[in-house]
């Protein structure tokens, strides 16, 4: 069972649009914080979101130009 892990992506050229399956942590719901490469307001800028996920969802990340991404997958506190 997952305790807390994370993902990470970057590009070195043109946009991405990725969908991550999240058949890895196991049963139960999960809270997934997502920071993203903001470059429309500004060269360092990030953007940051948060969503209960489960291991039928997938992670829905779009990479901008030169840019990355990282998502740290942890159990919902109860």
């Amino acid at each position: 069972k997952l305790h807390e892990g994370g993902l990470c992506g970057m590009t070195a050229g043109e946009r991405r649009a990725l969908s991550v399956p999240l058949d890895f942590p196991g049963d139960g719901s999960f809270t997934a914080i997502l920071v993203c490469s903001a470059p429309s307001r500004g060269a360092t800028a990030l953007s940051q979101t948060e969503r209960t996920v489960t291991a039928s969802d997938e992670l829905a990340v779009e990479i901008p130009r030169s840019g990355g991404f990282a998502a740290r997958i942890s159990p919902v506190a109860r």
